[in-house]
């Protein structure tokens, strides 16, 4: 199951077969590594709260083990970064998006 809301900042979430939440989103926007890690925390936080607000019976029952910040990026003109593969595919899991579709679509490039 995966959950995605289209909102801006946009939050997504899915489950883990072994029940743990892969949650994250709320996305904001710097290009300077010194300001990114410092902001990790609060991030944590407040996806945590996002969930919260979604399933209210997890309230004092989740807590984060791992969490992460990192860049998503694209190159400028949005074409594919290898052109000279065109016979090939490529699953890149950059940001939080790519963690969670990652195996979606492995299965169907393997498909």
């Amino acid at each position: 199951m995966i959950i995605w809301e289209t909102a801006r900042p946009y939050l997504y979430a899915r489950k883990t077969p072994d029940n743990l939440i892969i949650i994250g989103g709320l996305d904001e926007s710097t290009g300077y590594l010194e300001k990114r890690d410092p902001m990790i925390l609060n991030k944590r936080d407040k996806l945590i709260k996002q969930l919260v607000n979604l399933f209210s019976e997890l309230e004092n029952r989740i807590w984060a083990d791992y969490y992460w910040g990192a860049f998503c990026c694209e190159t400028h003109d949005r074409l594919p970064m290898y052109p000279d593969h065109s016979y090939c595919y490529f699953l890149l899991g950059y940001g939080g998006n790519g963690k969670v579709f990652s195996v979606n679509l492995s299965q169907i490039i393997r498909d």
